[in-house]
């Protein structure tokens, strides 16, 4: 009987044993709340590490971008295209929201109409590859101005980082599309990464206003940048871009790039956020 005791007892001992090791393990690590959203033909995953009742207010600034991409929130699609004129000027033409006939391949001679945009201008915008880190920006505004600062974003691969909820980083892979091999691991806090990457499905970004073609130079190129609507308007334009150009453009600009193409990895002030 006394054996029958001692053994018992020491059941019960090892379960608490695993119990605390369990709960030392993981009382620092706070709750993950998560929700996703389809707008704009976007799949967009938003996570959070605090128990804050926000993902209505969220809802609602996608389902406003959803709305003017749509055409039917003129004053939010004015917003969106004076984005879109400033990212043309910026990136010299590479980036042109009003490209939408050459993107559909409708005519061959392309010639821009981003000065004469208007919100009625609905055939000639081009908004698939800026939308959703413009809409992004906002959330993140929102987020922060609600006081969570913990935070990850992913539109459609594009990630955007708040504090990471512990010492540490967020992780983020960078894929070869060809396939699907991590090719490396991003650190990534406070910084978004915007990823264009060749698909045989011709996108947006893929299509080249100054040169009146699909251009697909880069199996993948990767852009860290301290916001994400600079992230996004530097991998559109840098995607389009030969090496050599690119690499003296991205000089005006503080960001990161990552290039993988015939085989082999190039980068620029990159190699900071990589390591697991």
């Amino acid at each position: 009987m006394t054996k029958i005791i001692e053994k018992r007892n020491y059941i019960i001992l090892a379960i608490i044993i695993v119990i605390g090791v369990f709960l030392l393990l993981n009382v620092n690590k706070p709750r993950e709340y998560s929700q996703t959203f389809n707008y704009f033909n976007h799949n967009i995953v938003v996570k959070i590490y605090e128990n804050k009742d926000i993902f209505d207010g969220i809802d609602k600034i996608y389902k406003d971008y959803d709305k003017a991409y749509k055409g039917k929130n003129d004053k939010l699609l004015e917003e969106i295209i004076s984005y879109g004129q400033s990212m043309y000027k910026e990136t010299n033409g590479y980036v042109d929201i009003s490209k939408k006939t050459l993107t559909n391949r409708q005519i061959s001679d392309f010639e821009t109409k981003i000065d004469n945009l208007t919100s009625k201008s609905k055939d000639d915008l081009d908004l698939d590859s800026i939308i959703g880190g413009i809409a992004t920006s906002d959330v993140v505004y929102y987020l922060e101005s609600e006081g969570v600062k913990e935070y990850l974003i992913s539109d459609d691969g594009d990630v955007t980082a708040g504090n990471y909820y512990d010492d540490g980083t967020f992780k983020v892979s960078i894929n070869n599309p060809n396939n699907g091999e991590i090719l490396e691991v991003v650190n990534l806090e406070n910084k978004s990464m915007v990823t264009r990457s060749t698909s045989k499905k011709t996108e947006s970004y893929m299509v080249n206003p100054i040169e009146n073609k699909v251009t697909k130079k880069y199996d993948t190129l990767a852009i860290i940048a301290d916001d994400v609507i600079t992230a996004t308007m530097l991998a559109d334009a840098l995607y389009l871009m030969d090496y050599e150009d690119g690499k003296e453009f991205i000089k005006d600009f503080d960001a990161g790039v990552y290039w993988y193409f015939d085989g082999k990895t190039e980068t620029y002030k990159f190699d900071k956020y990589l390591g697991e």
